[in-house]
């Protein structure tokens, strides 16, 4: 019967869509799948249903069973895979030399013979390897961005007293430009969310005076002590989650982001059909990730080599199941986890990792915390096709709709 059906798919005009129709088909046929879900968040299985590997991460054994939703699920994932394409020119075209250093670009490696699972096996494994999230903890997230006003486009940053002054210029860059063309458009309602990571007395008055926009502070006293080391910004991807649930779009800009055009429908369009709008830069991905995180998601460092680094300081990403359940809820099982976004062996600080160092040949240089989180979903869930959904950042601060200048200090309020 399955023989019948490969052929029936052969005669599909599409490629893409014989594959889709291929990866679904393999999920109806497994008799022994299953995806544990629970409110729309993949939860980890049990602690003794899993293996102890390498350097004791949990190791969830691939033995699923097919249920409606994860069924549902997987034909998302398929359908969306299927009109990706690799990007040849986001791909470098030099081999890795024998001694890496600080700023070396990324690289294929020679001898690298991992290649990737298909995608039911992918998409289990970003599912079940995630670090388990408690009810209490959840209904922190829920609740961070209560409104009883949802809006199309919720547009998020934070800043702590130290980044106040970055912020007014994101802040400046927003009301000059883009809020004023989305108000003549009509298409989109939206509204401008403000974290305040510790902001001082007098700059948290003046932003709830002269910034148009709802002021939130972050609940650091319900969460993990972990949280609090900012640096890390491994509270981002919370933020993040929180607010795509009442939202169409949430966009996240780091306070240093200065828009540059007042038309972001590109941004919006490339979200809307792929589910997510990122940009990357000209690093390679695994000199920033941590061993901890490679073994915390059972990913090859080399599957990584060859790809550029996904950078974190402005993503856009669409509400759907599978955004939700595929990528950020596994990045935000990854924050939680202490073996992840803010790795650490019990004695260091993770913050210290922030600093790159040559190590000779090999990939851990330094960790990029939450930006490497979501790389490797990212790669796990597409491969090279992650380069569809990828943008270059001109030197590494530039786009066509914005760029980063940090440590620029703005005096935009009075």
């Amino acid at each position: 019967m399955f023989i019948r059906r490969r052929a029936f798919c052969l005669v599909l005009a599409s490629v893409a869509v014989c594959q889709l129709v291929l990866a679904v088909l393999y999920l109806t046929r497994s008799s022994g799948y299953t995806f544990r879900a629970s409110d729309s968040t993949a939860r980890a299985v049990d602690s003794d249903s899993r293996q102890q590997v390498g350097d004791g991460v949990p190791q969830v054994p691939l033995t699923p069973v097919l249920n409606q939703s994860t069924n549902t699920l997987m034909q998302l994932y398929a359908r969306r895979y299927s009109k990706m394409t690799v990007k040849a020119e986001h791909l470098p075209t030099k081999a890795c030399p024998a001694v890496f250093h600080n700023g070396s670009p990324a690289c294929w490696m020679p001898g690298c013979n991992a290649s990737f699972p298909p995608l039911p096996q992918r998409l289990q494994r970003v599912l079940q390897t995630q670090h388990p999230i408690t009810e209490e903890q959840k209904s922190v997230i829920h609740n961070m961005a209560h409104h009883p006003d949802p809006v199309d486009v919720a547009f998020v940053t934070a800043a702590s007293a130290n980044h106040f002054g970055e912020s007014q210029g994101l802040i400046k860059s927003l009301e000059k430009l883009v809020f004023p063309e989305m108000r003549r458009q009509g298409q989109w309602t939206f509204r401008l969310f403000y974290y305040d990571l510790g902001l001082e007395k007098g700059q948290l008055n003046k932003l709830k005076k002269f910034c148009n926009c709802t002021v939130l502070p972050f609940p650091f006293s319900r969460l993990p002590p972990s949280f609090q080391k900012l640096r890390t910004c491994i509270w981002k991807p919370l933020v993040i989650k929180a607010h795509l649930s009442s939202s169409r779009f949430t966009v996240w800009m780091d306070a240093s982001t200065r828009l540059t055009t007042s038309n972001i429908s590109d941004i919006l369009h490339q979200a809307d059909q792929l589910g997510i709008f990122a940009v990357r830069n000209n690093y390679m991905t695994m000199m920033h990730v941590h061993p901890f995180m490679t073994s915390y998601f059972q990913i090859e460092p080399c599957y990584l080599a060859s790809l550029y680094e996904t950078a974190g300081g402005f993503l856009a990403f669409n509400n759907d199941v599978f955004v939700h359940t595929a990528i950020l809820d596994p990045w935000v099982a990854c924050a939680f986890s202490p073996r992840c976004l803010c790795p650490t062996n019990g004695t260091e600080n993770c913050e210290s990792l922030v600093h790159c160092e040559n190590r000779g040949r090999g990939y851990f240089r330094c960790h990029r915390f939450d930006q490497s989180g979501l790389g490797i979903i990212l790669v796990l869930l597409f491969d090279r096709k992650v380069t569809h959904m990828t943008h270059r950042l001109h030197h590494n601060t530039k786009s066509p709709w914005f760029t980063f200048r940090r440590d620029d200090q703005v005096k935009y309020f009075p």
